[in-house]
């Protein structure tokens, strides 16, 4: 009892650190790093081309240099090659500035994690002791730290697997 308490405790600890670091670097710094800002790029593109332009390396490389130019240094191309639905996704962030939309995203990563986190549990068939500790676990893994705070695109496509997961798991054999 006493290692199970210890074991979710220090997970939780975990995660609330990792969120309270996320919010400090998102709120403090310039942003310069974190990929995000080929997402950002994107959805620019998207507002102001349309989807017909997004997979020309070219354009993305204007878009891309726009968002870069607040920051010294040279950028090179990060090409955006995600399907078409994820893609779609990013569209509303250009609505906002690049801070704002930075933390919407980053609302929509811990949302998206933690829909997913809810369904692999159940898929699993986890319930009480177990599956606090597991979406403890889950939540305070270093994966769902970087994919936070670099404000990369792979949760919409870990979501969708988890849905996938799950839809099989009810699924009769």
């Amino acid at each position: 009892n006493l290692s199970y308490w210890a074991a979710v405790s220090v997970c939780i600890e975990l995660a609330a650190g990792e969120l309270i670091g996320w919010l400090r670097f998102a709120l403090t710094t310039n942003l310069q790093g974190p990929d995000f800002y080929t997402y950002y790029a994107i959805s620019l593109l998207l507002l102001r081309r349309g989807p017909a332009a997004v997979y020309d390396f070219t354009v993305q490389k204007q878009f891309q240099d726009q968002v870069t130019s607040q920051w010294a240094g040279q950028f090179i191309l990060l090409p955006h090659i995600l399907p078409p639905w994820v893609t779609l996704i990013f569209y509303p962030l250009g609505l906002l500035p690049f801070r704002a939309a930075y933390l919407a995203w980053g609302a929509t990563i811990l949302l998206l994690v933690g829909v997913a986190i809810a369904l692999l549990l159940r898929a699993a068939g986890l319930q009480g002791r177990a599956a606090l500790l597991g979406a403890a676990a889950a939540a305070a893994s270093l994966p769902v730290f970087v994919l936070l705070l670099q404000g990369q695109s792979d949760a919409p496509m870990i979501a969708a697997t988890a849905v996938r997961t799950w839809e099989l798991d009810r699924t009769p054999d």
